[in-house]
């Protein structure tokens, strides 16, 4: 995987296996190959790209893929990695203007799963009971050998007025 670790190589594996997206915008380490505005998603896998560019642009790029997919992955450091490339730092308090979502922090690398507006296979709450439930590997940082401890996705639900939305 193209994460900046391994940690959650074993999580992006089993996510894109039970949800078998057709469409796929893998984008985890450059944004440069992003599809046009009209183009719609299963998944959308983004990692270490968005600490290449400033927040502001990656909350505008989040904000426009939700309405164009039905799952955001993204996998990133939560601390600046001393690369001039990277610009921005991210982390579980950056989705907050989001409805639904989950996320799990470990070995300083967080995994974020934000729920898109589009149809998908496994609503949100299955997928992160899924993941707690079957023990989804998490690795060491350079060791995808190792195992730290399971997945311990934490669902995030502002519960504002999105009742209506699948789920």
């Amino acid at each position: 995987m193209a994460a900046p670790f391994v940690v959650f190589d074993s999580a992006v594996e089993r996510l894109r296996d039970w949800l078998a997206p057709g469409a796929v915008l893998d984008a985890r380490q450059t944004l440069a190959g992003l599809a046009d505005a009209a183009q719609q998603f299963d998944l959308v896998l983004l990692g270490d790209s968005l600490s290449r560019i400033p927040k502001s642009a990656g909350l505008d790029l989040l904000n426009a893929l939700v309405y164009r997919s039905a799952y955001i992955v993204i996998t990133l450091p939560e601390f600046e990695l001393h690369d001039p490339s990277r610009v921005s730092v991210w982390s579980e308090r950056d989705l907050g203007w989001h409805e639904l979502w989950a996320w799990d922090n470990c070995r300083a690398c967080n995994l974020l799963v934000l729920r898109g507006y589009r149809p998908a296979p496994l609503g949100l709450a299955e997928l992160v009971e899924r993941f707690n439930r079957e023990a989804v590997p998490v690795h060491e940082f350079f060791d995808r050998d190792s195992v730290v401890r399971p997945v311990r996705l934490r669902l995030v639900d502002l519960g504002r007025e999105t009742a209506y939305r699948v789920a």
